[in-house]
């Protein structure tokens, strides 16, 4: 995975030279601009649309599967309280400047699942799926850091398990330091997960049906996890945008004991250029 995260990086640091403008040259009322570039980065994202490309990068906890890679399009529609970003969507129900509290939908397709054809150890498993969640979340904001909660729930059936996290995070605006370079904010998160016992008991538990003399049974009760997360996002021009995010999650026992996981953490990375309209 370090080797994807190096490329994401870089791309993040080449873009500039693709979108970016003399503003100095064309633009004789630059430090307004920039005034107004700030305080809109304050009120956070403005409503609008905006499409582009996105590139999901998961490692596979299992044993036997290789890492998941994807290159989708990816649209964003911000409308009022409507937020919909990719395969999420969200919906503030109550809110101010400090506390907010909303709905979520999410289409979860890598944080688990497989086929039995993913590997020799898999064979003779049922496919596992990924899902569509819909369930709560809170956040309440103190200056620079935020403390976020969120409940979410199987919504068509296929594990009908509950997940759910508390946790923090910490957002510098680099933009006021660095004001030439396209990094806008830097983010920082720490969080704890919840995983109940359906959620465990489908994506790495091992069912009677399914078991051998090198698989055994395996059924656990539920579990929580540890992840960590960095967040860049880069501003290239008026119209194009970047975001990077990099996430590691640390296994609990429970799930490090299945007889078909081989890994102790789980890397995500999600690299996206969107232009917006």
């Amino acid at each position: 995975m370090a080797k994807y995260y190096k490329i994401a990086f870089f791309i993040l640091l080449i873009a500039p030279k693709l979108f970016a403008t003399d503003h100095k040259k064309h633009d004789p009322d630059i430090k307004n601009e920039n005034s107004k570039a700030k305080k809109a980065e304050k009120k956070g994202p403005k409503d609008g649309i905006s499409v582009g490309v996105a590139t999901v990068i998961s490692e596979s906890v299992y044993r036997g599967v290789g890492n998941k890679f994807a290159v989708l399009p990816v649209f964003t529609i911000k409308y009022g309280n409507f937020y919909l970003r990719g395969s999420r969507a969200s919906y503030k129900i109550f809110g101010n400047k400090q506390i907010s509290f909303g709905a979520t939908l999410a289409l979860d397709l890598f944080s688990g699942g497989y086929e039995s054809d993913d590997s020799d150890s898999l064979r003779g498993m049922d496919e596992r799926k990924g899902t569509l969640y819909g369930g709560a979340f809170s956040r309440l904001k103190l200056g620079l850091f935020s403390i976020q909660a969120v409940v979410k729930k199987d919504l068509i059936g296929v594990h009908t398990g509950v997940v759910s996290g508390l946790g923090g995070s910490l957002m510098i605006p680099i933009m006021h330091f660095l004001k030439s370079q396209p990094v806008k904010m830097i983010g920082l998160n720490y969080q704890l997960n919840h995983y109940d016992e359906s959620y465990i008991n489908y994506y790495y538990g091992v069912k009677e049906t399914e078991a051998t003399p090198s698989r055994p049974l395996y059924k656990r009760k539920g579990t929580l996890t540890s992840s960590t997360s960095l967040f860049i996002r880069a501003k290239f021009s008026d119209q194009v945008s970047g975001m990077l995010l990099i996430k590691r999650e640390f296994l609990s026992r429970i799930i490090r004991d299945s007889p078909i996981v081989s890994e102790k953490r789980l890397d995500r990375a999600f690299l996206s250029v969107m232009y917006r309209f």
